[in-house]
């Protein structure tokens, strides 16, 4: 994951325990910047996927809107980057 300042907000557009699937589609749509990091939720390993690097959570929800019917379907959303690197890096 690239470093940005805390204040800017990617996309969480989902999570999942499969990580191959979030990869595809990430791939698949061209979500750019993308990272899929892990976590543990109730002690159960998961796979966050985030992507863009928006200067404001405002810019983060107009680029939401422009998401394909699929992608809105899962309900992204601005997600700020500090809360981002303190879930990937405990």
């Amino acid at each position: 994951m690239t470093q940005a300042r805390p204040a800017r907000s990617p996309v969480q557009q989902g999570a999942g325990r499969d990580r191959a699937v979030l990869e595809r589609l990430a791939t698949r749509h061209t979500l750019a910047p993308a990272w899929i990091y892990p976590r543990t939720i109730n002690g159960q390993p998961w796979f966050v996927l985030v992507f863009g690097d928006f200067e404001t959570p405002e810019q983060a929800r107009r680029a939401i809107g422009s998401l394909p019917a699929e992608l809105r379907a899962a309900k992204p959303w601005p997600k700020p980057f500090g809360q981002v690197q303190k879930e990937a890096n405990p």
